[in-house]
């Protein structure tokens, strides 16, 4: 039976635990057992040098005997850029899904062969006894995982599901990039995975080309990493600096991919945004997570590289103690969730939260539900405009969706500055087929005091407030572009725009005549005249009218309802007025 050297270690420097190099020698009946359980996360107060096995330089594992055990929540911090040596290795755990159809997104926090690039396989690194099967299933005992369900996605179109290149168990893979595996369908809430090789240090980095290509990574350390941290070190390769995580659903039962029950959910500097369904799959089912600052040891994610391209890096100073019980750090794979009680916020555990938060849920016509996050930046981190690390794009390709728009494009999570209630922020709604739409208030975070939020139609010139009511309506398939924003105060106090004088135009419905009637007393120049219904269809368009003092239109063939005018003339100057249509 092996004896273990138990280290002990007090919170009172930073450069506690081993302050050079550690040194763990070859001696069968001597290893090192870090137990994570007693150990406090990080807080600015109370524990400000919180970790569990700090080193300042390098590691060297002897010999095969060499071993480090670190088990509950225990983790491995490293401070230079060194590379760690000898034949022995680590041993850290992490949680899978134990769902037979189910993936995992992972990163290696081990390598086992090679300093430039350290790789590690499979094979070598799971330290379980592991059976490989080419089968389609895998079992719980012994533990035997399928090999047709191994895959890597390097440097590929983020929705070109031809390019994941299959792997063997024994392909090497470069650390710092991720892999997906499926479970073995063991009874218990979750599979556990013993990963085993020599711990990974220093910068880790993995070229993107450029052309918004994505790349499948991993937390590459026995610790877990700041998100924040990563997307500030990737400034120069990341095309928006936001992390993409799925989650397949527990309830999911088939390997088929249109059967799939699952959802990618996103984090960036302003927060963490639920999941949300993809076209390619069934629907949710019961994937409910939502990523935080903390990407715990193994967890993979995607990321997309900017138009030039670059190094993916993962650096020393990214790594953090932060463990997964504390509700900052969730890996996206097991059945066991946090509950709500036992997440506590950043602010909760020292880390100060400086963003105020409104989140908000669109339902589709197909039933499908798209989240979104407006950030305010109590420190103005963020602007109005495109803002790297804050801004969240869009990079679904859904049939009905909804998003923010920033520089005529579509984002998921939108950052700005201080909170205004003087400001709006535009949507674009994208509907493939007739059917009712919701807009939703789910949760407002980090204000002292409840603000009002609006849905505005700027064509209908109405305001919902949904702090109160959901905005509803039914629309004809199509985009909806310039109409829908959100807002915090009402908007439709103002019907006409105020550049435009109200005495240059009046509009009204004739409708004892069935006519459109627009009075232009001052032969003012029309540059455009559009005529939409109430979903937003237009009914006619005319172009550059002939200078008179009154224009009409027929609308005898249209059905009873409330209609939108919109008017803009040679000066660009607008005004939009509401009719009613009766018969």
């Amino acid at each position: 039976m092996k004896s273990f050297a138990p280290i002990i270690f007090f919170f009172l420097t930073a450069t506690f635990g081993f302050s050079q190099d550690l040194y763990v020698s070859n001696n069968a009946n001597v290893s090192i057992y870090v137990d994570g359980t007693g150990f406090a996360n990080y807080n600015a107060t109370t524990n400000p040098n919180g970790a569990a096995l700090f080193v300042t330089n390098g590691i060297e594992l002897a010999g095969t005997n060499s071993i480090i055990y670190l088990r509950n929540e225990a983790q491995l911090l490293q401070l230079n850029n060194v590379n760690n040596s000898g034949a022995g290795h680590i041993f850290i755990d992490q949680q899978g899904t134990n769902n037979l159809y189910n993936y995992n997104y992972w990163g290696s926090p081990v390598s086992t062969t090679g300093t430039n690039p350290r790789m590690y396989a499979l094979s070598s690194i799971l330290s379980n006894v592991v059976t490989w099967t080419p089968a389609l299933n895998g079992s719980p005992a012994p533990l035997t995982i399928s090999t047709r369900w191994l895959y890597i996605f390097d440097d590929n179109q983020f929705d070109d599901y031809d390019a994941w290149q299959p792997i063997t168990q024994n392909t090497n893979v470069n650390v710092g990039l991720g892999y997906i595996m499926k479970g073995s369908g063991t009874a218990s809430p979750d599979q556990n995975y013993d990963f085993r090789g020599r711990p990974n240090n220093g910068n880790i980095q993995n070229a993107i080309s450029g052309g918004t290509q994505s790349t499948l990574v991993g937390n590459p350390y026995p610790s877990a990493i700041d998100g924040n941290e990563f997307i500030d070190d990737n400034v120069n390769a990341l095309l928006d600096g936001t992390l993409i995580f799925w989650e397949q659903a527990p309830s999911n039962s088939t390997h088929y991919l249109a059967q799939y029950e699952g959802r990618y959910s996103y984090y960036n500097k302003t927060g963490g945004l639920p999941p949300t369904t993809p076209p390619e799959i069934n629907g949710s089912g019961t994937a409910a997570k939502t990523p935080l600052r903390y990407v715990p040891v193994g967890q993979g994610f995607f990321v997309l590289g900017d138009d030039d391209g670059g190094n993916i890096t993962f650096e020393n100073d990214q790594r953090f103690f932060m463990k997964e019980s504390s509700g900052n750090s969730i890996f996206l794979g097991p059945n066991n969730e946090v509950s709500e009680t036992e997440i506590a916020s950043d602010t909760n555990n020292g880390i100060p939260d400086n963003v105020q938060r409104v989140r908000i849920s669109f339902t589709s016509p197909e039933g499908a539900i798209r989240y979104l996050m407006l950030g305010f930046t109590t420190d103005n981190k963020a602007t109005d405009g495109v803002d790297y690390g804050y801004d969240g794009l869009n990079s679904d390709d859904f049939p009905s969706d909804l998003s923010f728009v920033i520089d005529k494009d579509n984002y998921v999570i939108q950052g700005v500055g201080q909170f205004d209630t003087e400001k709006i922020y535009p949507l674009h709604m994208l509907l493939d087929k007739k059917g009712n739409i919701e807009i939703a208030l789910d949760e407002l975070e980090n204000f002292n005091d409840v603000i009002d939020v609006y849905v505005y139609d700027s064509w209908l010139q109405t305001s919902t407030k949904l702090n109160e009511i959901n905005y509803s309506n039914t629309f004809e398939q199509g985009t909806y572009e310039d109409r829908f924003y959100i807002a915090f105060k009402d908007q439709s106090e103002t019907l006409e725009n105020p550049e435009v004088n109200t005495s240059d135009f009046v509009i009204y419905q004739n409708n004892n005549a069935s006519l459109l009637t627009i009075v232009n007393p001052n032969n003012l120049s029309i540059q455009s005249l559009s005529f939409y219904d109430v979903t937003g269809k237009q009914i006619f368009n005319h172009l550059n009218l002939p200078l008179k003092t009154k224009h009409e239109f027929s609308t005898k063939d249209l059905s009873e309802g409330v209609y939108l005018v919109s008017l803009k003339t040679s000066s660009h100057k607008t005004l939009n007025k509401k009719v009613i249509i009766t018969n």
